[in-house]
């Protein structure tokens, strides 16, 4: 284009209207006759491929005759649609009766219409809004169909529709619980109400209370506080003149004040005059110190609110220790049952190497081989056994971090089986005691949170089950999806449960063990499936057996990522650096590298492996992370920061350790530059994988 031209086109005018008809009949003959195969090569065929929603011509005998590349966001593949009839779009028969008619008065009344419906071809599934317009091709009459995607919206409506429902629900309880709290505290509003008008006097009864008393005004600020709140916290009231203040001192963490704002907020909010809630909170006092506060608020007829604040830090430290000790219980009978089945590895281990020398000597190559790969499954089997006791005796701070992944709560449920097989096999087995355990899981039954919590539940309903049948029987553990959840049953045919002790079950210290079980397995059950949105509950009879019934929220399965695969064989020889403090391993790891052509440098500790790294130029360190003096964790950092002072690339570090499953530890790992983790016993094909997507081909 000459620059005269660009002037002039840019002069130009802009058109205020595109006619579609114009753009389409482009290819139209002089004789009026039309080709549809060449609506792609006109402007408006191209403007169709061009748009980012589904659009297609339809013609008289309701086929499609042009689809643009859209269609595919709807499942069609391009093949399937051209040619097929137009009620093919619509799975639903009571939807092609409707949208053919609309179809039809189209054509006779040319005038546009809009309706929404469900389309689909090849199993997928799109809700939709189908707009219809009739434009002349050539001689003919044929309908434009532009649709959009509304799949979100509804599913945000059906999304919101269902919380309706649920907040609905809850005000209905929440008006019940009121009622019942009114009629509990009738002579205490009366007080209220004299404390209204009388300050003086509610100062003066408070004064002698056995718990923490604020009142709060209306607008934020702090009226009062009595003795016993000031002992809790150490605070009097000109250094907490309003709740913004108290915030900031009680809860010096950022988010963990804004989780608990939240909470009161939402509270106050959804509780009318009267209303009562119970919340526990860690509490920072004015000395440093922490406490567990029970705090409840009684909400007024005035606007004012009184909040009183309970200590129960030793109740919660003996919750937990009574958690500790049945955890510890639980470990010893576990680690009994895993020695019991890792002397028969051993027993199989030692045969077959016995058996492999004995190949050795006749020159029984086959045989040899066939040793030796019972070996490394019966090796692969004890360290699989060894990492599920490691995952259950793994201690779990109180106030853990949220850590919530998505997960299939089948696989989660095969591991507590086979964790707790010596509940329900090997001890019973031992006093002749015959327990079989049916598995009926569904697999794709998806589950939110944190997953060794939802494991504890499991390994603790199969442990109930277990002692139920205290002379044999049959323990059935079922995971299946029903509508939005998922649900775990774990049913027994054992000694059951008295009807009027079923409402007692999940109390914290109650137990029909005696004094062999401190009855806090189903108690903390309940408040992780709690945690987890979900429910617990039981059905049984006496002598007729019992059926946990836990019911989670349904998650989406997460987007599937291809793992990067390394091509071992085209791994470039490497210099590594091996680190461990067990001179078999090093050695052992050292041969099985050196085969596959590399360089490997060795060390027994890690102040040698430092050294060794500052001498010599390396492309991956393999460290163990339990070494005396200096461990895993402090050789990596210094690592990485003799990299970052000399200004050099910080080579990948990766830990082979037999706490590997349990290293979930995100900022430390950062800190010391882990890149990877192996867990031990490690194949040779995985370390080798590892490697060679860690370190640059080149």
């Amino acid at each position: 284009m000459t620059d005269d031209s660009m002037v002039d086109f840019l002069a130009s005018p802009v058109p205020q209207h595109i006619h579609l008809e114009e753009l389409l009949n482009e290819n139209e003959t002089a004789s009026g006759s039309y080709d549809l195969r060449g609506v792609r090569a006109t402007t408006f065929g191209k403007l169709l491929q061009a748009l980012p929603i589904p659009a297609l011509l339809i013609n008289r005998s309701y086929n499609i005759v042009f689809a643009n590349k859209a269609w595919g966001k709807i499942g069609a593949e391009y093949g399937n649609i051209l040619g097929a009839h137009f009620s093919a779009l619509f799975p639903d028969p009571a939807t092609v009766e409707r949208a053919m008619n609309v179809v039809k008065d189209v054509f006779s009344s040319r005038k546009p219409q809009t309706t929404e419906a469900v389309l689909g071809m090849d199993q997928a599934r799109t809700w939709g809004r189908v707009n219809l317009r009739c434009l002349r091709v050539g001689r003919d009459r044929h309908l434009l169909v532009l649709v959009e995607d509304l799949t979100y919206e509804k599913r945000q409506l059906l999304q919101n529709e269902l919380y309706q429902q649920q907040l609905r629900h809850s005000r209905d309880q929440l008006e019940r619980g009121n009622r019942e709290l009114r009629r509990a505290i009738g002579q205490l509003e009366e007080a209220e109400e004299k404390l209204r008008l009388e300050k003086q006097k509610f100062q003066t009864l408070t004064e002698d209370s056995p718990i923490g008393m604020l009142m709060i005004h209306e607008d934020g600020t702090f009226q009062h506080i009595n003795a016993k709140f000031k002992h809790l916290f150490g605070y009097d009231l000109s250094e907490i003149p309003n709740g913004r203040t108290w915030f900031r001192k009680a809860y010096p963490d950022a988010a963990y004040r804004r989780e608990v704002i939240a909470a009161w907020l939402k509270d106050l909010a959804d509780s009318p005059v009267g209303g009562l809630r119970s919340r526990t909170f860690t509490v920072t006092c004015k000395d440093g110190t922490h406490k567990f506060i029970q705090f409840r608020c009684v909400q007024l007829d005035t606007g004012q609110h009184l909040l009183t604040c309970e200590d129960v830090t030793d109740r919660k430290r003996a919750e937990e220790l009574l958690l500790q000790d049945e955890r510890k219980k639980a470990i010893g009978e576990l680690a009994y049952g895993v020695a019991h089945n890792f002397n028969n590895l051993l027993q199989v281990i030692m045969g077959d190497a016995d058996m492999a020398l004995s190949g050795l000597q006749t020159g029984d190559r086959a045989a040899i081989v066939s040793y030796l790969e019972d070996i490394r499954s019966s090796a692969r089997s004890g360290g699989e056994m060894v990492r599920r006791l490691q995952q259950f005796a793994r201690r779990r701070p109180q106030e853990a971090p949220p850590g919530a992944t998505v997960f299939d709560l089948c696989h989660t449920v095969d591991q507590a089986v086979e964790l707790t097989r010596p509940w329900w096999e090997t001890a019973p087995e031992k006093d002749g005691i015959k327990i079989s355990l049916i598995r009926n899981l569904q697999s794709g039954c998806m589950v939110k949170g944190k997953e060794s919590e939802l494991s504890d539940v499991v390994v603790n309903l199969i442990k109930n089950a277990a002692e139920a049948v205290p002379i044999g029987g049959t323990i059935e553990v079922r995971v299946f999806g029903e509508e939005d959840k998922v649900i775990l049953m774990v049913r027994d045919d054992g000694v059951g449960i008295r009807e009027e002790n079923l409402d007692k079950v999940f109390e914290p210290f109650w137990t029909t063990q005696g004094f062999q079980s401190a009855g806090m397995g189903l108690a903390s059950s309940y408040g992780i499936v709690s945690r987890h949105g979900g429910r617990i509950s039981v059905r049984s009879k006496e002598a007729e057996g019992s059926t946990f019934r836990v019911e989670l929220p349904l998650a989406e399965r997460p987007s599937a990522r291809k793992a990067p695969v390394a091509e071992v064989s085209a791994t470039r020889p490497l210099r590594m650096l091996v680190i461990d403090d067990m001179e078999p391993v090093v050695m052992t790891l050292k041969e099985i590298l050196t085969q596959h052509g590399h360089t490997v440098l060795t060390a027994l500790s890690g102040a040698e492996a430092v050294e060794i790294f500052k001498q010599n130029q390396l492309d991956i360190v393999l460290c163990d992370l339990g070494m005396p003096v200096m461990n895993g964790w402090e050789v990596g950092k210094a690592l990485r920061l003799f990299s970052e002072e000399r200004g050099i690339r910080k080579i990948p570090f990766v830990f082979i350790t037999g706490w590997g499953d349990q290293l979930d530890e995100e900022e430390r790992m950062a800190e010391s530059g882990v890149d990877g983790v192996l867990a031990k016993p490690v194949n040779v094909p995985r370390l080798l994988e590892v490697v060679g997507a860690l370190v640059p081909k080149r």
